[in-house]
C-alpha cells in the first residue's frame, strides 16, 4: 500500500457516494500531539445529520474540565499524515462536552468561484481521504 508500513491498514471514514447527502456515521481517532492536551478524547464522535459546508460535526468530551480557557486547532490528516481539514475548537473553563463546527478543508481554493453544492461536494471527497485528527494549541485571541 502506498505511504503505509507493511501490513498496516488505513481505513477511510467515509465511503462518499456523489449523490450522497450525509457522510456515514463513525468515529474519528484523536492522535495525541503533545501531553499538555492529555485530557482530550481518543475519539471524536462524528455526526452525520449535522453539516456545515458538507463536512460534519464533530463531539467529543474532555476527560476532566480546563481551570483555563482552551484554544485549540484540529486537523483531520490522511493516510500519509497531510491535515486536508482544519478548525478551530474554543472550550471554556468548567466545560467538558464540546462540538466542532467549524471545519474547513484545506487546499481548495480553486472551487472559491465554483457553486455552494460542488464545493460541498469536494469537501466531502476531502473528508473521505480523512484517517485521524490531532489537536494543537491555537493561538490566543486578541
Amino acid at each position: 500500500m502506498r505511504n503505509a508500513a507493511p501490513g498496516k491498514r488505513y481505513q477511510r471514514l467515509a465511503s462518499v457516494e456523489a449523490n450522497s447527502k450525509l457522510i456515514a456515521p463513525h468515529t474519528l481517532p484523536v492522535r495525541a500531539a503533545s501531553s499538555e492536551l492529555a485530557t482530550l478524547p481518543g475519539q471524536l464522535r462524528i455526526d452525520p445529520a449535522e453539516q456545515t459546508g458538507g463536512l460534519p460535526w464533530l463531539h467529543g468530551e474532555l476527560a476532566t474540565a480546563p481551570a483555563q480557557p482552551l484554544h485549540l486547532t484540529i486537523r483531520i490528516c490522511n493516510s500519509a499524515g497531510i491535515p486536508v481539514i482544519e478548525g478551530g475548537l474554543e472550550i471554556a473553563p468548567g466545560q467538558r462536552s464540546f462540538t466542532i463546527r467549524d471545519l474547513r478543508p484545506l487546499g481548495i481554493e480553486a472551487y472559491g468561484h465554483a457553486p455552494a453544492a460542488e464545493r460541498h461536494a469536494v469537501a466531502r471527497r476531502v473528508w473521505s481521504r480523512g484517517v485521524y485528527c490531532t489537536f494543537s494549541p491555537a493561538a490566543r485571541p486578541s
